[in-house]
Protein backbone atom coordinates (compact mmCIF):
# COMPACT_ATOMS: atom_id res chain seq x y z
CA UNK A 1 0.00 0.00 0.00
CA UNK A 2 2.95 2.30 0.86
CA UNK A 3 4.65 1.64 -2.18
CA UNK A 4 1.73 2.42 -4.04
CA UNK A 5 1.23 5.52 -2.95
CA UNK A 6 4.84 6.40 -3.45
CA UNK A 7 4.50 5.49 -6.96
CA UNK A 8 1.30 7.60 -7.45
CA UNK A 9 3.07 10.72 -5.14
CA UNK A 10 6.03 10.40 -7.56
CA UNK A 11 4.03 10.67 -11.01
CA UNK A 12 2.13 13.36 -9.32
CA UNK A 13 4.89 15.46 -8.52
CA UNK A 14 6.98 14.73 -12.36
CA UNK A 15 3.75 15.79 -14.09
CA UNK A 16 4.43 18.30 -17.06
CA UNK A 17 8.37 17.88 -16.86
CA UNK A 18 8.99 15.90 -19.67
CA UNK A 19 7.39 19.02 -21.50
CA UNK A 20 9.76 21.13 -21.96
CA UNK A 21 13.46 21.01 -22.66
CA UNK A 22 16.80 22.30 -21.84
CA UNK A 23 15.34 22.73 -18.28
CA UNK A 24 18.10 22.52 -15.45
CA UNK A 25 17.87 20.58 -12.07
CA UNK A 26 16.85 24.01 -10.22
CA UNK A 27 13.80 24.80 -11.99
CA UNK A 28 12.40 21.02 -12.37
CA UNK A 29 12.83 20.89 -8.43
CA UNK A 30 10.51 24.11 -8.59
CA UNK A 31 8.31 22.39 -10.62
CA UNK A 32 8.12 18.94 -8.53
CA UNK A 33 7.63 21.58 -5.51
CA UNK A 34 4.85 23.11 -7.36
CA UNK A 35 3.28 20.09 -7.87
CA UNK A 36 3.60 18.47 -4.89
CA UNK A 37 2.32 22.13 -2.56
CA UNK A 38 -0.80 22.55 -4.72
CA UNK A 39 -2.04 18.58 -4.27
CA UNK A 40 -1.51 19.18 -0.44
CA UNK A 41 -3.27 22.45 -1.15
CA UNK A 42 -5.96 21.57 -3.28
CA UNK A 43 -7.31 18.04 -0.52
CA UNK A 44 -6.54 21.23 2.28
CA UNK A 45 -8.87 23.56 0.40
CA UNK A 46 -11.59 20.68 0.04
CA UNK A 47 -11.21 19.68 3.99
CA UNK A 48 -11.69 23.19 5.18
CA UNK A 49 -14.55 23.50 2.80
CA UNK A 50 -16.73 20.97 5.25
CA UNK A 51 -15.21 22.60 8.35
CA UNK A 52 -16.08 26.15 7.17
CA UNK A 53 -19.92 24.86 6.21
CA UNK A 54 -21.69 24.67 9.66
CA UNK A 55 -19.87 28.06 10.39
CA UNK A 56 -19.78 30.52 7.48
CA UNK A 57 -22.10 29.00 5.29
CA UNK A 58 -22.35 29.19 1.81
CA UNK A 59 -19.08 31.87 2.22
CA UNK A 60 -17.52 28.10 2.50
CA UNK A 61 -17.87 27.86 -1.21
CA UNK A 62 -15.61 30.22 -2.06
CA UNK A 63 -12.64 27.47 -1.06
CA UNK A 64 -14.18 25.84 -4.53
CA UNK A 65 -12.59 28.57 -6.41
CA UNK A 66 -9.28 27.94 -4.99
CA UNK A 67 -9.79 24.48 -5.37
CA UNK A 68 -10.73 24.61 -9.23
CA UNK A 69 -7.87 27.54 -9.86
CA UNK A 70 -5.48 24.16 -8.54
CA UNK A 71 -6.84 21.64 -10.76
CA UNK A 72 -6.74 24.52 -13.87
CA UNK A 73 -2.69 25.47 -12.40
CA UNK A 74 -2.10 21.40 -12.39
CA UNK A 75 -3.87 20.95 -15.91
CA UNK A 76 -1.79 23.71 -17.60
CA UNK A 77 1.67 22.54 -15.95
CA UNK A 78 1.01 19.22 -17.77
CA UNK A 79 0.64 20.57 -21.24
CA UNK A 80 3.99 22.93 -20.60
CA UNK A 81 2.32 26.28 -19.68
CA UNK A 82 3.94 26.22 -15.81
CA UNK A 83 4.44 30.38 -15.75
CA UNK A 84 0.60 30.75 -16.22
CA UNK A 85 0.10 27.28 -14.20
CA UNK A 86 1.98 29.01 -10.80
CA UNK A 87 0.07 32.74 -11.84
CA UNK A 88 -3.39 31.33 -11.69
CA UNK A 89 -3.14 29.26 -8.81
CA UNK A 90 -1.30 31.91 -6.80
CA UNK A 91 -3.49 34.41 -7.30
CA UNK A 92 -6.33 32.59 -7.38
CA UNK A 93 -5.70 31.78 -3.94
CA UNK A 94 -4.41 35.04 -2.48
CA UNK A 95 -7.84 36.02 -3.80
CA UNK A 96 -9.58 34.21 -2.18
CA UNK A 97 -8.00 34.19 1.12
CA UNK A 98 -8.23 37.76 1.37
CA UNK A 99 -11.74 37.35 0.63
CA UNK A 100 -12.07 34.66 3.27
CA UNK A 101 -10.45 36.90 5.72
CA UNK A 102 -12.70 39.69 5.49
CA UNK A 103 -15.59 37.57 6.92
CA UNK A 104 -13.81 35.37 8.98
CA UNK A 105 -11.70 37.79 11.09
CA UNK A 106 -8.67 36.04 13.05
CA UNK A 107 -10.34 33.07 14.21
CA UNK A 108 -9.28 30.95 11.50
CA UNK A 109 -5.09 32.08 10.79
CA UNK A 110 -6.02 32.90 6.92
CA UNK A 111 -3.27 35.53 7.78
CA UNK A 112 -0.51 32.64 8.72
CA UNK A 113 -1.61 30.62 5.69
CA UNK A 114 -1.14 33.59 3.31
CA UNK A 115 2.55 33.64 5.14
CA UNK A 116 3.06 30.41 4.04
CA UNK A 117 1.62 31.49 0.65
CA UNK A 118 4.15 33.81 0.04
CA UNK A 119 7.00 31.62 0.96
CA UNK A 120 5.43 29.87 -1.60
CA UNK A 121 5.30 32.39 -4.01
CA UNK A 122 8.53 33.57 -3.07
CA UNK A 123 10.21 30.39 -4.37
CA UNK A 124 8.25 29.47 -7.42
CA UNK A 125 9.03 33.29 -9.08
CA UNK A 126 11.87 34.57 -10.10
CA UNK A 127 13.58 37.76 -8.19
CA UNK A 128 14.98 39.03 -11.29
CA UNK A 129 12.21 38.12 -13.81
CA UNK A 130 8.93 38.37 -11.81
CA UNK A 131 9.62 41.68 -9.43
CA UNK A 132 5.86 42.75 -10.00
CA UNK A 133 4.45 39.86 -8.91
CA UNK A 134 6.56 38.87 -6.01
CA UNK A 135 5.12 43.12 -4.91
CA UNK A 136 1.70 42.27 -5.55
CA UNK A 137 1.59 39.26 -3.42
CA UNK A 138 3.75 40.53 -0.59
CA UNK A 139 0.30 44.02 -0.61
CA UNK A 140 -2.23 40.67 -0.77
CA UNK A 141 -0.01 38.78 2.77
CA UNK A 142 -0.31 42.58 4.05
CA UNK A 143 -3.51 43.21 3.51
CA UNK A 144 -4.93 39.50 4.53
CA UNK A 145 -2.80 39.91 7.66
CA UNK A 146 -3.90 43.26 8.99
CA UNK A 147 -7.38 42.27 7.78
CA UNK A 148 -7.33 39.15 9.91
CA UNK A 149 -5.40 40.05 13.06
CA UNK A 150 -7.46 43.71 13.53
CA UNK A 151 -10.52 41.75 12.14
CA UNK A 152 -11.18 45.43 9.52
CA UNK A 153 -14.49 44.57 8.38
CA UNK A 154 -16.18 43.45 11.96
CA UNK A 155 -16.46 39.73 11.53
CA UNK A 156 -18.34 37.82 13.71
CA UNK A 157 -16.54 36.02 16.92
CA UNK A 158 -16.37 32.84 16.58
CA UNK A 159 -14.41 31.72 20.26
CA UNK A 160 -17.16 30.00 21.37
CA UNK A 161 -17.81 28.17 18.70
CA UNK A 162 -17.57 24.06 19.00
CA UNK A 163 -15.39 23.88 15.19
CA UNK A 164 -13.23 27.04 15.71
CA UNK A 165 -10.57 24.66 17.78
CA UNK A 166 -11.08 21.63 15.42
CA UNK A 167 -11.03 24.62 12.18
CA UNK A 168 -7.62 25.72 13.79
CA UNK A 169 -5.86 22.53 14.06
CA UNK A 170 -6.78 21.82 10.64
CA UNK A 171 -5.53 24.61 9.49
CA UNK A 172 -2.16 24.29 11.29
CA UNK A 173 -1.85 21.07 10.05
CA UNK A 174 -2.46 21.89 6.27
CA UNK A 175 0.25 24.96 6.59
CA UNK A 176 2.18 22.64 8.65
CA UNK A 177 2.46 20.45 5.75
CA UNK A 178 3.33 22.83 3.24
CA UNK A 179 6.35 24.04 4.93
CA UNK A 180 7.35 20.49 5.69
CA UNK A 181 7.12 20.46 1.69
CA UNK A 182 8.71 23.02 1.53
CA UNK A 183 11.66 22.65 4.05
CA UNK A 184 11.68 19.12 2.27
CA UNK A 185 12.55 21.15 -0.66
CA UNK A 186 15.14 23.73 0.05
CA UNK A 187 17.08 20.43 1.62
CA UNK A 188 17.17 18.15 -1.63
CA UNK A 189 18.07 21.16 -3.44
CA UNK A 190 21.11 21.93 -1.00
CA UNK A 191 22.50 18.41 -1.23
CA UNK A 192 21.88 18.16 -5.10
CA UNK A 193 23.94 21.44 -4.93
CA UNK A 194 26.15 19.71 -2.70
CA UNK A 195 26.50 16.90 -4.36
CA UNK A 196 26.98 18.86 -7.53
CA UNK A 197 29.53 20.87 -6.32
CA UNK A 198 31.41 18.01 -4.76
CA UNK A 199 31.11 16.63 -7.80
CA UNK A 200 32.74 19.71 -9.92
CA UNK A 201 35.36 19.82 -7.43
CA UNK A 202 36.02 16.63 -7.65
CA UNK A 203 36.25 16.77 -11.37
CA UNK A 204 38.07 20.06 -11.54
CA UNK A 205 41.01 18.63 -8.93
CA UNK A 206 41.00 15.24 -11.74
CA UNK A 207 41.53 17.72 -14.58
CA UNK A 208 44.12 19.69 -12.68
CA UNK A 209 45.95 16.94 -11.31
CA UNK A 210 45.90 15.69 -15.24
CA UNK A 211 47.02 19.27 -16.14
CA UNK A 212 49.79 18.79 -13.86
CA UNK A 213 51.02 15.83 -14.58
CA UNK A 214 50.97 16.41 -18.49
CA UNK A 215 52.75 20.15 -17.83
CA UNK A 216 55.58 17.92 -16.14
CA UNK A 217 55.55 15.57 -19.10
CA UNK A 218 55.26 18.84 -21.62
CA UNK A 219 58.03 20.06 -19.83
CA UNK A 220 60.05 17.36 -19.68
CA UNK A 221 59.71 16.62 -23.06
CA UNK A 222 60.36 20.24 -23.72
CA UNK A 223 63.85 19.82 -22.09
CA UNK A 224 64.57 16.63 -24.05
CA UNK A 225 63.94 18.41 -27.47
CA UNK A 226 66.00 21.32 -26.73
CA UNK A 227 68.66 19.06 -25.65
CA UNK A 228 68.39 17.14 -28.71
CA UNK A 229 67.95 20.37 -31.09
CA UNK A 230 71.45 21.89 -29.12
CA UNK A 231 73.25 18.73 -29.62
CA UNK A 232 71.88 18.57 -33.24
CA UNK A 233 72.62 22.15 -34.28
CA UNK A 234 76.60 21.49 -32.55
CA UNK A 235 76.91 18.89 -34.92
CA UNK A 236 75.40 20.73 -38.20
CA UNK A 237 77.72 23.71 -36.74
CA UNK A 238 80.54 20.98 -37.00
CA UNK A 239 79.76 19.29 -40.07
CA UNK A 240 79.39 23.07 -41.66
CA UNK A 241 82.69 24.09 -40.41
CA UNK A 242 84.45 20.69 -42.04
CA UNK A 243 82.24 21.11 -45.29
CA UNK A 244 83.77 24.88 -45.70
CA UNK A 245 86.92 23.26 -45.25
CA UNK A 246 87.10 20.20 -47.24
CA UNK A 247 84.73 22.61 -49.77
CA UNK A 248 87.84 24.68 -49.82
CA UNK A 249 90.23 22.12 -49.84
CA UNK A 250 88.52 20.61 -53.16
CA UNK A 251 87.92 24.43 -54.49
CA UNK A 252 91.79 24.56 -54.23
CA UNK A 253 92.46 21.28 -55.51
CA UNK A 254 90.72 21.44 -58.60
CA UNK A 255 92.07 25.15 -59.35
CA UNK A 256 94.82 23.60 -59.26
CA UNK A 257 94.35 20.40 -61.60
CA UNK A 258 92.67 23.02 -64.00
CA UNK A 259 96.15 25.16 -63.73
CA UNK A 260 98.04 22.34 -64.35
CA UNK A 261 96.46 20.91 -67.43
CA UNK A 262 96.27 24.68 -68.80
CA UNK A 263 100.44 24.34 -67.97
CA UNK A 264 100.42 20.79 -69.70
CA UNK A 265 98.64 21.81 -72.55
CA UNK A 266 100.67 25.15 -73.19
CA UNK A 267 104.06 22.65 -72.66
CA UNK A 268 102.44 20.50 -75.94
CA UNK A 269 102.11 23.60 -77.57
CA UNK A 270 105.90 24.74 -76.98
CA UNK A 271 106.99 21.13 -77.77
CA UNK A 272 105.45 21.15 -81.09
CA UNK A 273 107.01 24.66 -81.67
CA UNK A 274 110.14 22.99 -81.02
CA UNK A 275 109.88 19.95 -83.25
CA UNK A 276 108.44 22.18 -85.87
CA UNK A 277 111.64 24.08 -86.08
CA UNK A 278 113.43 20.89 -87.02
CA UNK A 279 111.15 20.76 -90.52
CA UNK A 280 110.82 22.80 -93.89
CA UNK A 281 107.81 21.47 -94.86
CA UNK A 282 105.43 24.34 -95.50
CA UNK A 283 102.33 21.88 -95.60
CA UNK A 284 103.48 19.83 -92.26
CA UNK A 285 104.24 23.46 -90.32
CA UNK A 286 100.54 24.44 -91.33
CA UNK A 287 99.18 21.19 -89.55
CA UNK A 288 101.49 21.63 -86.75
CA UNK A 289 100.16 25.48 -86.41
CA UNK A 290 96.49 24.09 -86.69
CA UNK A 291 96.70 21.30 -83.98
CA UNK A 292 98.42 24.38 -81.72
CA UNK A 293 95.92 26.52 -82.14
CA UNK A 294 93.22 23.59 -81.03
CA UNK A 295 95.02 22.77 -77.77
CA UNK A 296 94.97 26.22 -77.27
CA UNK A 297 91.27 26.05 -77.41
CA UNK A 298 91.22 23.44 -74.78
CA UNK A 299 93.96 25.34 -72.93
CA UNK A 300 91.49 28.29 -72.79
CA UNK A 301 88.56 26.33 -70.90
CA UNK A 302 90.44 25.60 -68.09
CA UNK A 303 92.03 28.82 -68.06
CA UNK A 304 88.63 29.93 -67.36
CA UNK A 305 87.32 27.26 -64.79
CA UNK A 306 90.86 28.18 -62.97
CA UNK A 307 89.59 31.53 -62.87
CA UNK A 308 86.36 31.40 -61.43
CA UNK A 309 84.60 29.53 -58.40
CA UNK A 310 81.98 27.15 -60.26
CA UNK A 311 83.70 24.67 -61.26
CA UNK A 312 80.71 23.01 -63.23
CA UNK A 313 80.11 25.34 -66.17
CA UNK A 314 81.97 28.32 -67.84
CA UNK A 315 80.37 31.54 -69.00
CA UNK A 316 80.14 31.18 -72.70
CA UNK A 317 80.00 34.49 -74.62
CA UNK A 318 83.23 35.68 -72.81
CA UNK A 319 84.97 32.08 -74.00
CA UNK A 320 84.07 33.10 -77.75
CA UNK A 321 85.55 36.42 -77.68
CA UNK A 322 88.37 34.60 -76.44
CA UNK A 323 88.47 32.06 -79.04
CA UNK A 324 88.27 34.82 -82.05
CA UNK A 325 90.85 36.94 -80.67
CA UNK A 326 93.53 34.05 -80.06
CA UNK A 327 92.80 33.10 -83.80
CA UNK A 328 92.57 36.60 -85.13
CA UNK A 329 96.38 36.85 -83.27
CA UNK A 330 97.05 33.77 -84.54
CA UNK A 331 96.48 34.23 -88.51
CA UNK A 332 97.93 37.99 -88.09
CA UNK A 333 94.62 39.66 -88.86
CA UNK A 334 95.14 42.60 -86.57
CA UNK A 335 94.66 44.88 -89.76
CA UNK A 336 91.47 42.63 -90.98
CA UNK A 337 87.98 44.71 -90.71
CA UNK A 338 86.11 42.02 -89.40
CA UNK A 339 82.69 42.89 -88.04
CA UNK A 340 82.55 40.57 -85.31
CA UNK A 341 79.21 40.28 -83.42
CA UNK A 342 78.45 37.53 -80.26
CA UNK A 343 74.81 37.85 -79.49
CA UNK A 344 75.50 35.11 -77.50
CA UNK A 345 73.76 35.90 -73.47
CA UNK A 346 76.24 36.99 -70.77
CA UNK A 347 74.24 34.85 -68.36
CA UNK A 348 74.49 31.27 -70.63
CA UNK A 349 76.63 28.88 -69.12
CA UNK A 350 77.93 25.60 -70.21
CA UNK A 351 78.96 22.94 -68.57
CA UNK A 352 83.00 21.57 -69.23
CA UNK A 353 81.91 18.35 -70.86
CA UNK A 354 80.23 20.34 -73.52
CA UNK A 355 82.27 23.26 -73.66
CA UNK A 356 85.59 21.51 -74.56
CA UNK A 357 83.89 19.66 -77.74
CA UNK A 358 81.86 23.26 -78.37
CA UNK A 359 84.90 24.88 -78.25
CA UNK A 360 86.89 22.77 -80.89
CA UNK A 361 84.23 23.26 -83.21
CA UNK A 362 84.01 27.36 -82.56
CA UNK A 363 87.80 27.55 -83.11
CA UNK A 364 87.80 25.42 -85.81
CA UNK A 365 84.81 27.44 -87.87
CA UNK A 366 86.65 30.28 -87.12
CA UNK A 367 89.63 28.84 -88.43
CA UNK A 368 88.47 28.23 -91.66
CA UNK A 369 86.64 31.80 -91.42
CA UNK A 370 90.40 33.28 -91.69
CA UNK A 371 91.76 30.86 -93.94
CA UNK A 372 89.41 31.33 -96.47
CA UNK A 373 86.65 33.84 -95.95
CA UNK A 374 88.76 36.87 -94.63
CA UNK A 375 91.71 36.46 -97.29
CA UNK A 376 91.90 40.67 -98.07
CA UNK A 377 92.79 42.66 -95.78
CA UNK A 378 91.34 45.66 -97.55
CA UNK A 379 87.39 44.18 -97.78
CA UNK A 380 84.72 44.52 -94.91
CA UNK A 381 84.11 41.35 -93.48
CA UNK A 382 81.33 39.44 -91.18
CA UNK A 383 81.12 37.01 -88.45
CA UNK A 384 77.88 36.45 -86.70
CA UNK A 385 78.12 33.29 -83.99
CA UNK A 386 75.21 33.29 -81.98
CA UNK A 387 74.21 30.40 -79.12
CA UNK A 388 70.68 30.75 -77.50
CA UNK A 389 68.23 28.36 -75.15
CA UNK A 390 64.99 26.58 -75.78
CA UNK A 391 62.27 26.25 -73.77
CA UNK A 392 62.62 22.17 -73.97
CA UNK A 393 66.55 23.26 -72.40
CA UNK A 394 68.13 22.57 -75.60
CA UNK A 395 69.98 25.14 -77.19
CA UNK A 396 70.97 26.78 -80.70
CA UNK A 397 73.85 27.51 -82.11
CA UNK A 398 74.20 29.20 -85.37
CA UNK A 399 77.72 30.33 -87.60
CA UNK A 400 77.44 32.67 -90.06
CA UNK A 401 80.67 34.07 -92.29
CA UNK A 402 80.77 36.87 -95.11
CA UNK A 403 82.94 34.57 -96.97
CA UNK A 404 82.36 32.28 -100.22
CA UNK A 405 81.07 29.54 -98.34
CA UNK A 406 82.35 25.77 -98.25
CA UNK A 407 81.79 24.21 -102.22
CA UNK A 408 79.44 21.19 -102.75
CA UNK A 409 82.60 19.03 -103.58
CA UNK A 410 83.89 19.19 -100.18
CA UNK A 411 80.90 18.83 -98.43
CA UNK A 412 79.79 15.64 -100.18
CA UNK A 413 83.26 14.00 -100.77
CA UNK A 414 86.75 14.99 -100.44
CA UNK A 415 85.84 16.44 -96.56
CA UNK A 416 88.49 18.43 -95.40
CA UNK A 417 90.19 17.26 -91.84
CA UNK A 418 88.47 20.02 -90.15
CA UNK A 419 85.17 19.46 -91.77
CA UNK A 420 85.63 15.97 -90.46
CA UNK A 421 87.01 17.14 -87.26
CA UNK A 422 83.39 19.07 -86.62
CA UNK A 423 80.89 16.87 -87.83
CA UNK A 424 82.54 14.11 -85.14
CA UNK A 425 82.41 16.99 -82.78
CA UNK A 426 78.95 17.90 -82.80
CA UNK A 427 77.52 14.34 -83.09
CA UNK A 428 79.22 13.70 -79.77
CA UNK A 429 77.22 16.66 -78.47
CA UNK A 430 74.06 14.74 -79.92
CA UNK A 431 73.36 17.58 -82.15
CA UNK A 432 73.12 17.05 -86.49
CA UNK A 433 74.83 19.29 -88.27
CA UNK A 434 73.52 21.61 -91.39
CA UNK A 435 75.69 23.80 -93.20
CA UNK A 436 74.66 25.75 -96.43
CA UNK A 437 77.16 28.49 -98.75
CA UNK A 438 73.87 30.79 -99.25
CA UNK A 439 75.33 34.18 -98.92
CA UNK A 440 78.25 33.03 -96.79
CA UNK A 441 79.05 29.92 -94.70
CA UNK A 442 75.98 29.06 -92.52
CA UNK A 443 76.42 26.43 -89.52
CA UNK A 444 73.08 25.00 -87.41
CA UNK A 445 72.85 22.54 -85.18
CA UNK A 446 70.93 22.05 -81.87
CA UNK A 447 72.59 20.23 -78.75
CA UNK A 448 72.01 19.66 -75.42
CA UNK A 449 74.03 20.58 -72.42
Amino acid sequence: MLSAFIKIWQRISYIGIDQVNEENFVEQKRRIFFNQSIVLGFFAIISLLFFLLPIIGNYSYLNLIGASAILIGFWLNSKGRYALAKIIVVYSIFSMATFLATICGNDFLYHTGAITLLAFAWVQFDRGNNRIHLLVFALFTALIYAIGEFNLFHAPIYVDSTDILILRIANLIMFTSLVIVFISFILRLNRQFEAKLSSTVKEKQVLLNQLMLKTKELEREQLELENIIQSRTTELLQQKTELIVQNGEKEVLLKEIHHRVKNNLQIIVSLLNLQAANFEDEKFLHSIQETQNRIIAMSLVHQRMYQTSDFVAIEFRDYISSLFENNKLFYNAKEYDVDFQNNTSPLLKIDIETSIPLGLIINELITNSFKHAFIQADQKHKLIIEITENSDNTYSFLYQDSGPGISEDVLTTSKTMGLQLVEALVEQINGTLDIDSQDGLNVRFNFSN
